[in-house]
């Protein structure tokens, strides 16, 4: 039987167990909640300039580091920190490309991939061909519009349909992520030539409805006497998903280029010392009341996918393209009588007027299925493109131009013959 001594020392005991407790539960308090986020499932994701997943090569959702084929991918990241104003500069450093085949041209983009011509019919926008011809009614996008591109190298690219054996780049748009932000981009160049850039994007209350406006431009000059390089280019989009399984994208795409012809100089004189030494980098050498490069653009079409299980998803791609070009040019031959010391260049006066409407679509069918441990992934596809082009040119021979005293205004225009 316990007496009072103990039964106290028992209470006491108690009490001081009992006490850090209840004292833990007197300084209890809610947290805040903890955010985790993660890479969003989608067919474009990057670790820095490494893209983890990419649809160029295979047209599906498959890790890059699963794709059979030889892929080179410049992000939008990777095209910010470059500075890189064109699609042939964002370009410069990917393996099996050379880009500015014609150096630094302010006209076209023109690439070489494993040494064939790639912009004529390896040229691609979101899946879609950008057919252009072997004159100079070629496709132009600034790489401010885009998310990433990508260049698959090798026969692969046949999965497109006809294009070379050297590979193909398929430009990516940048899309509406279904977020409320913003952004502004304003620099310059050392030749004076100011750029900047808006991208806005908002979603409504239900998520259901997401629009993006995307504008660039530049102006002012370049490193050619008389020659500037004033574009822009604006992109509106339009996303509805009303829910996980649907998405259709609206889009329109609208681009003005006002810039000069390229000079085209000879070697000697040039890359070697002529007798009475180099031209200057920054002679012009065409006529400055004749020349001209002008390219309106304009591109409208949607992105629909509908998934019916999680087996099967259908997709349609469709794309409206129109192009004209108003390019007059007096331009280089060599010098004349093949004799540098006259330091008198030989020059051809030149026109062409390619109009071009191109209407691409590509349907798919793509189902994933397993057997025991073995996934498949089946994609079906049939794809239709009308490419029409008009074009007016013209040739004749033009008065030279003394590289070490040039003296302009004895040239008219050619006309179409």
């Amino acid at each position: 039987m316990m007496d009072r001594r103990g039964l106290a020392g028992l209470l006491l005991a108690t009490t001081l167990l009992h006490a850090p407790y209840a004292q833990a539960q007197q300084k209890s308090e809610v947290l805040a909640p903890i955010e985790v986020q993660g890479e969003a499932d989608g067919k474009s994701g990057f670790d820095g300039y490494k893209a983890k997943k990419d649809a160029s090569a295979t047209k599906t959702d498959q890790p890059l580091e699963k794709t059979p084929q030889a892929v080179s991918v410049v992000g939008s990241q990777q095209i910010e920190d470059q500075a890189a104003r064109s699609v042939v500069e964002a370009t410069r450093y990917a393996p099996g490309i050379r880009s500015e085949t014609f150096g630094n041209d302010t006209r076209n983009d023109w690439f070489l991939i494993r040494g064939f011509s790639s912009q004529v019919n390896s040229y691609f926008m979101d899946g879609l061909q950008l057919q252009s011809s072997d004159s100079f009614a070629t496709w132009k996008v600034n790489p401010y519009l885009l998310d990433r591109i990508d260049i698959l190298r090798g026969p692969s690219s046949a999965l497109y349909g006809a294009s070379n054996p050297g590979g193909l780049i398929n430009l990516v748009s940048k899309r509406p992520t279904f977020q409320n932000r913003g952004e502004t981009a304003v620099g310059v160049n050392e030749f004076g030539n100011v750029w900047s850039g808006l991208d806005v994007e908002g979603v409504n209350k239900d998520g259901t409805l997401a629009y993006r406006f995307i504008a660039t431009g530049n102006y002012g000059g370049t490193q050619v006497d008389y020659t500037d390089n004033n574009q822009f280019a604006i992109m509106p989009e339009l996303t509805w998903k009303p829910d996980e399984d649907t998405t259709l994208t609206v889009y329109a795409n609208i681009s003005k280029l006002k810039t000069r012809g390229q000079n085209f100089l000879p070697y000697e004189g040039t890359v070697t010392s002529a007798p009475w030494g180099k031209i200057s980098r920054d002679l012009f050498t065409s006529e400055p009341s004749v020349d001209k490069f002008e390219r309106s653009q304009q591109m409208i079409g949607y992105e629909f996918e509908h998934r019916f299980d999680n087996d099967v998803t259908v997709r349609q791609n469709l794309r409206y393209g129109h192009l004209d070009v108003d390019f007059r040019n007096v331009y280089g031959q060599g010098w004349v009588g093949n004799d540098p010391a006259s330091h008198l260049l030989d020059r051809a006066n030149f026109l062409s007027k390619p109009d071009l409407g191109l209407f691409t679509v590509d349907n798919q069918v793509e189902w994933k299925t397993a057997t025991g441990p073995i996934d498949h992934t089946l994609l079906v596809g049939l794809d239709y493109k009308r490419f029409d082009l008009h074009d007016e040119s013209g040739f004749e021979g033009a008065p030279p131009l003394d590289v070490l005293d040039p003296v302009y205004g004895d040239v008219s225009p050619v006309t179409s013959r």
